[in-house]
Parts: structure tokens; sequence; C-alpha cells
């Protein structure tokens, strides 16, 4: 278990040789805070900010995710909601003590909901690029019998990033000959 933060502390953010920056600020360590210290200082401060954090808090489990959704659902717009809904799914996967709470949060937004959300998206875009980038690899290195090097791969994934480029991969992994392969795989990154 990680020992507590000091309230108070110091932390260099500049080189030893120079002055202070004129720069202070506050660590707020969430995850040692409960859920009514993290509710109570949403109050305090008439924002719903804090309350986002919960699902890091010492003591989060899903019966007070569904209760503080439902809150947030009840004082929010429709917008605003769908924002902080997502905002506590995103924080909930970095609770590493209660892995359900993520599925939980999920549970409460409406499908659609997180569908739609730009979080969700992009991280399923980028998920389904690296998945082509994988499998492009894979194949190109079984055609040459060898590793791809990282200049090869940094020229794939950029290859890949483009739809009609995905389409030339394919026609060059099932129809080019080894030697071929290997010029084009070499070859600069057109678009």
């Amino acid at each position: 278990m990680l020992s507590p933060w000091p309230e108070e502390g110091e932390y260099r953010t500049s080189s030893e040789e120079t002055g202070f920056s004129g720069v202070r600020f506050r660590i707020e360590p969430v995850y040692q805070r409960t859920v009514a210290e993290l509710e109570r200082r949403a109050a305090e401060s008439a924002s719903p900010l804090w309350t986002l954090f919960t699902p890091l808090a010492r003591d989060a489990d899903p019966a007070k995710m569904r209760r503080i959704l439902d809150r947030l659902r009840e004082g929010s717009s429709a917008e605003s909601f769908e924002e902080m809904g997502v905002a506590m799914a995103v924080l909930a996967r970095l609770n590493r003590r209660d892995t359900t709470l993520r599925r939980v949060i999920r549970s409460c937004l409406p499908r659609v909901l997180v569908m739609k959300n730009w979080i969700y998206r992009e991280g399923r875009e980028e998920g389904r690029k690296l998945g082509h980038i994988e499998v492009a690899a894979s194949l190109i290195e079984r055609r040459l019998g060898r590793t791809l090097s990282a200049e090869e791969c940094a020229r794939l994934a950029l290859r890949i990033g483009k739809r009609e480029n995905r389409l030339r991969l394919v026609d060059a992994v099932l129809d080019l000959s080894t030697p071929d392969l290997e010029v084009w795989l070499a070859a600069p990154v057109d678009g």
C-alpha cells in the first residue's frame, strides 16, 4: 500500500542552478480521500469537479458510484452529465483496487452516450489502427523472414494512417514478391 502524501510539501520543478520560478501548487492525492470527502469538496466549491474523482477514492464501490451518478444526472444538463460520466469511467480504469467500477459506471450511462463520446471514438480508432499495424507487421515479417526495423515499423504506421493506404498495404503484402515487398517497405510514404 502506498504511503500517504504529506498535506504540504515542496517539490522542485526547475534545475538546481535556477532560482525559484514563482509557481506554487498543491498536490491533491484523491486516492487517499473517501467518497464523502470528495463529495463535500464538490459541495463546498459548488462544482462537480471533485465528484469526478470519486472512482479513485479509497472507499469507492459500485453502490456509491451509482448514487453519485444519479445525483449528477439530476443536477446537470444532459451534455454535462455525458461528459462527467465518461470522465468518471476513464478515471475508474485507474482504480486497481476495484476493477469493476468502470463497468458499473458505464452501466449507469446510456449505451449510445458511451458509443458517441469523443473519448470512446478516439480510443476505439486508435485501437483499430494499432491492431492493423500489429497484423501488418506480423504478415510482412513472416513474408520477409525477419523482424522489421524501427524505421520500417514507423513507415508502416504512417501508411496505415489513411484508409486508402491500408488497401495498398493489403495489395503489397499479398501480391508483391519478397524483393518487391522489401522495396515497397523502404520507399518513402506518400500522402
